[in-house]
């Protein structure tokens, strides 16, 4: 039975649908699935007879934990209710409910927990504190509970178990990070942050070889607003005014004229006037006042503070007329190297301490720039350096790497690609590499890491730079 005072609360997706495939077996009401008879589980799909047919033969095997409503589902009720901004079930913050509705109907999932080879938590970190942090109260509680009913975190000691950390500071708000919270000391962090220095305080945040940067959940509606969505509210097509725009089904877009390009917050708000570490120095680490400070006037660059930010439109086609996009951070994880990629504009990733997505599978020194955070005063001599040859290297290959920064086999393909090499099944190769070699895998230079599409093939590329 659901406590009344949840009664009035709806079921966490617009039409009560359940995660995955359980809508054919069950309802969700009030944030409780009830499953038809021989059914259970969060999404319905698992039968109180299991068969053997039910476990694929393939590698990793992940066992997702089943939690009671009020450590999970109930959560993101609440995160719904809150702020449309933070939508569990779509938006940029999506990445822990779209991550699992892929899990729990791919051939990776298993129904045995003594077959995984990893234990996914579902436990909603974000739903807590909103997307500026994780709530650890919460994260004890789960981990009491899934240790209290199954054998496998004693077993593991904390270890092969993946928790999704989708907020702004990733495993920052962790009460200083893993660094003072033992317990989670051998799991592994699904996050959008790779940060692993120490400046403001932050420490402790990202473990490189045991947590996985993985890319968001680009919503599209943001910015093509003619976009259609299904019945269910969660998938979505874009317009074909959007297709015939976007630069990796017209690899031949409009030359690239701006060398660097940059839109967005830069701590100039009118709260810096007192003392906000959270929208001043501390802001970015620093990195988008510097380059704001450095290049706003220089030549051939298109740097864009608070003052100058730009809408949808004009970003986006900011972004298919330049070489390069500034990737910094903001309150932490940046969208902006996601958008660059899919426009066909090379990332520069400042600063050097900050572990780009998937970087077990995808070789960004071939893609990317990467300059070290004193290095900003010269990032326009750093920049024009950069041979046309090795640019033109690089465009060529993001027009390769694009599909794994997409949820292609969640939302459908964009443009050609095969959406069975997307962003899920990167981090499963993440996990399937760890598996074989014990440690942190090296990027996939067989150059499997490319995706299956045209655009893979594509040349073309403008750039009207002189070198």
């Amino acid at each position: 039975m659901v406590d009344a005072r949840y009664a009035q609360w709806r079921a966490p997706h617009k039409n009560d649908s359940l995660t995955g495939e359980g809508w054919r077996r069950g309802k969700c009401l009030t944030g409780f699935c009830h499953c038809e008879r021989g059914f259970y589980g969060i999404d319905c799909s698992i039968p109180l007879r299991p068969t053997a047919s039910l476990d694929q033969a393939v590698n990793p095997l992940v066992y997702i934990y089943e939690l009671p409503p009020w450590l999970n589902v109930w959560r993101l009720q609440t995160m719904e209710a809150r702020n449309a901004y933070e939508q569990p079930w779509s938006g940029i913050y999506a990445a822990e409910t779209k991550l699992l509705s892929r899990l729990l109907k791919s051939r990776y999932r298993t129904m045995d927990p003594e077959k995984a080879d990893f234990f996914y938590v579902p436990a909603y970190p974000i739903a807590a504190r909103g997307i500026g942090g994780q709530d650890v109260d919460h994260l004890q509680r789960v981990k009491k509970y899934i240790a209290e009913t199954w054998p496998f975190w004693d077993r593991h000691k904390g270890g092969r178990h993946l928790w999704m950390l989708a907020g702004d500071p990733g495993a920052c708000h962790l009460v200083g990070g893993r660094n003072q919270t033992p317990w989670l000391a051998n799991s592994i962090f699904l996050t959008h942050w790779g940060y692993m220095g120490n400046e403001f305080g932050h420490a402790g945040c990202f473990r490189r070889g045991q947590d996985i940067v993985v890319p968001p959940v680009i919503d599209w509606t943001k910015y093509d607003h003619a976009a259609r969505h299904d019945a269910s509210g969660a998938e979505v097509a874009l317009s074909e005014e959007w297709r015939s725009q976007w630069v990796w089904p017209n690899a031949t877009a409009a030359p690239r004229t701006t060398i660097l390009f940059f839109s967005g917050s830069a701590g100039q708000n009118p709260g810096c006037e007192h003392p906000v570490p959270h929208r001043c120095d501390a802001y970015s680490l620093g990195v988008r006042q510097a380059v704001l400070r450095y290049h706003e006037n220089t030549t051939g660059f298109n740097i864009r503070g608070d003052r100058r930010k730009v809408g949808s439109k004009e970003y986006m086609a900011f972004m298919r007329s330049s070489v390069f996009c500034l990737v910094a951070p903001g309150a932490g994880w940046a969208v902006r190297s996601y958008h660059a990629v899919l426009h066909g504009c090379i990332p520069v990733f400042i600063p050097d301490n900050i572990a780009p997505a998937l970087d077990e599978v995808i070789p960004w020194n071939q893609l990317s720039v990467t300059v070290a955070k004193e290095d900003i005063p010269k990032l326009d001599q750093i920049l024009n350096d950069i041979s046309k040859e090795r640019i033109r290297e690089m465009q060529e290959g993001l027009a390769c790497a694009w599909p794994r920064m997409h949820m292609g086999s969640f939302y459908g393909a964009y443009a050609d690609e095969d959406v069975r090499h997307d962003m899920f099944d990167s981090v499963m190769q993440v996990l399937r590499n760890r598996m074989s070699s014990g440690e942190q895998g090296s990027p996939l230079v067989d150059g499997s890491w490319r995706g299956v599409t045209s655009t893979c093939k594509a040349r073309g590329f403008h750039s009207d730079r002189k070198k």
